[in-house]
């Protein structure tokens, strides 16, 4: 069995065995399939509920009857009122989903630090050098900092997807509102 030594910008080496690494970079490869399985299944969701969202609306905004009983206003007001609980139901899922992919992307970064690999570590240091919280001090990481910190832009996936399922609520939100105003007869 072979061993190979990795080394950090020549600070630390650590051997590893031929089987450790293959391992590792099993384990890595895993990692990031299943993060962008979690991100696909996130999209293709949220494609889903607005696509869902402005069909039902749609539908329901063009179908009123000439003469709507009670009925047909309870009918809409429930079909609102589920939509609310689904992209709720959504949101709350998106949120696990990307607290698994949170998990996946801190074990590849621990990877590519045991391996000497840099890809995702690179955005992770970015990011916390930017937010001022500590990162490894290694020429390599401090020059591509200094390289690349104007340049980064940080954006929130995770906040992006709560907006759109904050709005997908507020949207049925006021349809649900504006179907017990008219069946009340307010309107």
């Amino acid at each position: 069995m072979a061993a190979q030594q990795i080394t950090e910008d020549n600070s630390k080496a650590v051997t590893l065995s031929d089987n450790r690494v293959q391992a590792l970079l099993k384990e890595y490869g895993l990692a990031y399939d299943n993060a962008d399985h979690l991100e696909r299944v996130i999209w293709s969701t949220a494609a889903i509920l607005v696509s869902g969202s402005i069909t039902g609306l749609a539908l329901l905004g063009n179908s009123i009857p000439e003469s709507p009983t009670t009925y047909d206003y309870l009918l809409r007001t429930a079909i609102g009122a589920l939509s609310i609980l689904l992209v709720y139901w959504w949101r709350k899922m998106a949120s696990v989903w990307y607290f698994v992919q949170n998990l996946c992307y801190y074990r590849i970064v621990e990877i590519e630090e045991v391996l000497d690999l840099y890809i995702s570590s690179y955005i992770s240091y970015l990011d916390r050098a930017l937010r001022g919280e500590k990162y490894p001090k290694r020429p390599r990481v401090e020059a591509m900092i200094s390289a690349m910190k104007d340049q980064y832009r940080p954006l929130s996936v995770p906040r992006t997807v709560n907006r759109i399922g904050l709005v997908l609520m507020a949207v049925w939100f006021v349809f649900l509102v504006t179907q017990i105003i008219i069946m009340l007869g307010w309107i």
